[in-house]
């Protein structure tokens, strides 16, 4: 079972091993979306199957140590109802080292949309309000290439490689070029276009760009609170094949 819960067992079973550690449950209110303090949306795409998760987290809900309990509203994926597969629960954990509460979110079950859907539109809503997230690109099957029209890829000259879909917020950890390692601050990568300076060393000829990378699906919009939706990562097998591109070195 991929859910909230799971980590909260883990969290649980971890507790136990640890000598005069204690579990108590925690105070679960349940509450509307207008009673709850800072209510974000997050998506989860999995890995190894086609299907995810849409999670509501939060800051607070009547007061700062509750958990929330959510079963008043529903949940959408393209006006199609989700699956709720979490209601939201919590424990104290007492140890020799400290007090924590640990809340698991409320938490829906859906289907991948196809590759071609351009935004997935989530929406959380009950009486008291609504909570709107759309997603670009979700389950596109990601690429990289040569950006073309560019100049002759020399060494030390500039090269751009074009990352598709360009929505996708991308964080470049590495680029391998012949033997040379170059990492951030010297990789830009910005709307889609990943820059470098070509190593001043890397001989002339067929040669092999490889990158370290690790993207999210881009925000469409994200209401109301333009900074409360985030997808956590573009699964692997999306990835797969996309971080080498071969070029041309004069």
């Amino acid at each position: 079972m991929r859910s909230t819960r799971c980590r909260l067992l883990f969290a649980v079973l971890f507790a136990s091993l640890l000598p005069r550690c204690f579990v108590f449950p925690a105070k679960i209110v349940e509450a509307s979306l207008e009673e709850v303090g800072g209510p974000s949306l997050e998506v989860e795409l999995f890995s190894l199957a086609p299907e995810g998760r849409l999670r509501l987290r939060y800051d607070s809900v009547q007061g700062e140590n509750n958990c929330l309990k959510y079963t008043g509203g529903k949940a959408r994926l393209n006006g199609v109802e989700l699956e709720q597969t979490e209601e939201g629960f919590g424990v104290i954990v007492v140890s020799p080292i400290g007090t924590g509460q640990v809340c698991t979110d409320p938490e829906w079950a859906f289907s991948a949309p196809p590759a071609t859907e351009e935004v997935s539109e989530f929406e959380i809503t009950d009486s008291t309000g609504q909570l709107l997230y759309g997603v670009t690109a979700m389950a596109a099957k990601r690429s990289l290439a040569l950006q073309p029209g560019r100049p002759s890829i020399t060494p030390g000259g500039p090269l751009t490689l074009a990352w598709s879909p360009p929505t996708d917020q991308l964080t470049v950890e590495q680029v391998t070029m012949g033997i040379d390692r170059l990492a951030p601050p010297n990789v830009s990568a910005r709307n889609g276009r990943i820059g470098f300076l070509v190593p001043i060393d890397v001989e002339p000829g067929v040669q092999d760009v490889r990158l370290s990378v690790s993207a999210k699906p881009g925000t469409a919009h994200c209401e109301p609170d333009p900074d409360g939706c985030t997808t956590l990562y573009v699964p692997g097998p999306l990835l797969s094949g996309s971080g080498t591109v071969t070029v041309v070195v004069q």
